[in-house]
């Protein structure tokens, strides 16, 4: 009986994950796309020895009527990821500029893999609890 528990479980995954994926997908065909420029690098240093120093990216990017938009994305602990002067392709909503997609694989779809990982893996292990 604990397979329906997985195969609950996965089907909510599978369901939110696909509800994510058509939005990520209707907001980059709706959205505006643009370049984004790296214009600085926020270094955090570590405060205890678990911890490694962090490096966050500044971004600017012109909207297509003017604005300029400055935001964060992500953070590395590898020194060089990001460069000033590095561009970014991403899309943005033209209603509110500051609900930006940076059209990266992990920056597009990091929520979507995780959740239909979460899906496979559920419905998986209850298939196998059913057949079993």
């Amino acid at each position: 009986m604990e397979y329906l528990t997985f195969l609950l479980a996965g089907s909510i995954f599978l369901i939110v994950g696909i509800y994510f994926l058509r939005d990520r997908i209707v907001f980059i065909k709706n959205g505006i796309e643009t370049y984004a420029t790296v214009i600085r690098i926020e270094v955090s240093l570590a405060t205890t020895e678990e911890e490694k120093t962090s490096y966050i990216p500044h971004f600017k990017a012109i909207t297509h009527d003017g604005k300029e938009i400055i935001f964060i994305y992500g953070k590395s602990t590898e020194w060089g990821k990001w460069s000033i002067g590095d561009q970014v392709k991403m899309v943005y909503n033209d209603s509110f500029p500051y609900d930006i997609v940076v059209l990266t694989f992990w920056g597009t779809y990091r929520n979507i893999v995780i959740l239909l990982a979460l899906a496979f893996i559920f419905l998986t292990v209850g298939c196998l609890h059913y057949w079993s």
